[in-house]
């Protein structure tokens, strides 16, 4: 009934393309689209199209797949009063701020979400919906409902031991969820632990990843603490975000020894920059402190912890954390441009948001590069972005499955 109507043939033509996968950039593309899928890559730009064929012609432009945010919340609005509306809203005001976030998120150049936790199952039927093509929006990956040992501002399922742990995994992944969230630490918001302590051990850690593997999912987690991240990575976790590397008394501490031991174990990292070092200042008289997350030192000294682990052999995935205070979905290149401060090549911050973030979500078959086969994600921006980091704020047109999205405007 809602099947999504797919152009039969599409030829995407631009003056660069970057496909994602490290090759270097090709001049004068003609990309093919079909039944939302991309076909062949040829160059020459419009001289090599089909006779009679649907041109989008993308004069000055670069094309690169879709981006993927790997650390968002759609059920939050990115004000610093998010948790009243949270706490408040009806079922069907929460579900058409998460809809508007959504569809926002693709202005920012980006069709795929990792979503880190909603209220009940409101991730899940926002997922289903724009599979369905009920809605136009980005692809959706959801973790449900997030796993603590203690509430702390949001949906929780309470889990404290590690058969509690597996018990609520099952539960999540059961109702559809498609990874494992867990809160792995203390955080910002103070509500029961300080930063620097652990949730869980990694027993418990251990617990979740093996719920999880009878799903064939994965599980990550969230952790400002360097004992979360040493425990998370022993048990062998997917991935560590936000991972502050925070210490008791306040301090970062970063053991080069956990470092080697996630490069070994291919867990990646998503730093999620914006959040901590925001764009625009807090509004009136809400707390600046938000705006900059005074914990972690200036920008410069965040960027080098940031550059450690990725000279570590760490891979790096790129997540704003939208929805948070400040930080809105249709700003993510404000997270490549963060990145490309901490010594990581232009290729590089590019790949954190298309290939390396597709293999994060372990959705690398369907996203992330454009090459015969995958998903036509695309987005066009204006200017060469290996020239110039910033052009990924020119976004001048996005694709979804082949469909140009009509909703574009300037974020810049």
């Amino acid at each position: 009934m809602y099947s999504r109507a797919y152009p039969a043939e599409l030829w995407v033509v631009a003056d660069r393309l970057i496909d994602g996968t490290g090759r270097p950039l090709v001049e004068r593309p003609a990309l093919q689209v079909t039944d939302g899928r991309v076909g062949e890559v040829r160059a020459g730009g419009s001289a090599v199209v089909p006779p009679g064929a649907p041109v989008a012609d993308l004069p000055g432009c670069t094309l690169l797949p879709g981006f993927v945010n790997g650390h968002a919340h759609v059920c939050l609005d990115a004000t610093f009063d998010l948790f009243k509306h949270l706490e408040t809203d009806p079922d069907g005001l929460l579900m058409s701020k998460m809809i508007g976030q959504a569809q926002a998120a693709l202005r920012g150049g980006v069709t795929t979400i990792k979503d880190n936790g909603g209220r009940r199952d409101s991730t899940l039927v926002l997922r289903d919906a724009l599979k369905a093509g009920i809605l136009e929006g980005p692809t959706l990956v959801v973790g449900g409902v997030s796993l603590s040992n203690q509430w702390v501002g949001m949906d929780t399922r309470i889990a404290q031991t590690a058969e509690e742990v597996r018990h609520e995994a099952t539960v999540q992944l059961a109702a559809g969820a498609d990874f494992v969230h867990m809160y792995g630490s203390g955080s910002r918001m103070g509500r029961d632990l300080p930063r620097w302590q652990a949730r869980y051990s990694t027993a418990e850690f251990r617990a979740a990843i093996e719920t999880a593997a009878g799903f064939r999912k994965r599980v990550y987690v969230d952790t400002h603490a360097t004992s979360g991240a040493r425990a998370a990575v022993e048990a062998g976790v997917a991935a560590l975000e936000h991972c502050y590397w925070v210490v008791e008394g306040g301090r970062i501490d970063m053991p080069q020894a956990i470092l080697d031991q996630m490069a070994r174990k291919g867990i990646y990292v998503v730093p999620t920059l914006s959040i901590s070092y925001q764009r625009h200042p807090a509004p009136g008289g809400a707390d600046q402190s938000w705006a900059q997350d005074r914990a972690l030192g200036s920008f410069e000294a965040r960027a080098r912890v940031v550059e450690q682990m990725h000279r570590s052999g760490v891979k790096v995935v790129a997540g704003t954390d939208a929805g948070g205070w400040g930080t809105r979905f249709d700003e993510f290149p404000y997270e490549l441009e963060l990145l490309g401060q901490c010594g990581m090549s232009t290729m590089e911050v590019l790949r954190s948001a298309t290939a390396v973030a597709a293999e994060f979500l372990d959705r690398q078959d369907e996203l992330g590069t454009l090459v015969a086969g995958k998903r036509a994600d695309i987005v066009a921006v204006k200017g060469d972005p290996l020239a110039d980091l910033r052009t990924v704020w020119n976004i001048e047109a996005v694709f979804k499955d082949g469909r140009r999205w009509p909703g574009l405007a300037s974020t810049s």
